[in-house]
């Protein structure tokens, strides 16, 4: 009897696994990734832990107030709203922002050495380093406002982490 359950368990396991793959393999031919969110940094929009969906898009579709992971310095992923977008000949920065953080994204942050124009609502300007579209990985999908997360699933990923 013993031996019938953990073939059936080894069973769902494989077929949970395959399902698993099939599953990754259509979401990446749409261009969507599933990323788990870290840190306090959008507080309260997302908690650590959250998984959110990401798409590919093209540079044009990015605009002052989308959320986009991008690959920071260290290689890991940030997940912050754009405050500014700049195009230079075609070539995009985007200004991020943790909704949390005091401060824009910094260049030893970005990694980039994208000039863009940061406008404050006083109407002050600076010139600050943004995100090369390069280092971006897509933007969070967002439908009429909702923007699709499962709170606290990915909190098991971080914890495996350490």
């Amino acid at each position: 009897m013993l031996r019938k359950e953990v073939g059936e368990a080894i069973t769902s396991l494989i077929v949970a696994i395959l399902l698993a793959i099939v599953v990754k393999i259509l979401w990446s031919s749409l261009g969507l990734t599933l990323v788990v969110v870290e840190g306090h940094s959008m507080l309260p929009l997302f908690q650590s832990g959250d998984l959110v969906l990401v798409e590919r898009v093209p540079p044009t579709s990015i605009h002052v107030g989308d959320i986009v992971v991008y690959r920071g310095c260290g290689g890991h992923l940030i997940i912050h709203r754009v405050v500014s977008v700049c195009n230079d000949g075609g070539v995009y920065c985007f200004i991020t922002w943790g909704d949390n953080n005091k401060i824009p994204d910094t260049p030893d942050m970005t990694c980039s050495n994208c000039p863009c124009r940061l406008v404050f609502r006083s109407g002050y300007s600076i010139l600050w380093m943004g995100v090369g579209y390069k280092r971006i990985i897509g933007k969070v999908v967002e439908v009429n406002g909702y923007i699709y997360k499962v709170p606290y699933l990915g909190a098991l990923s971080l914890l495996l982490r350490g």
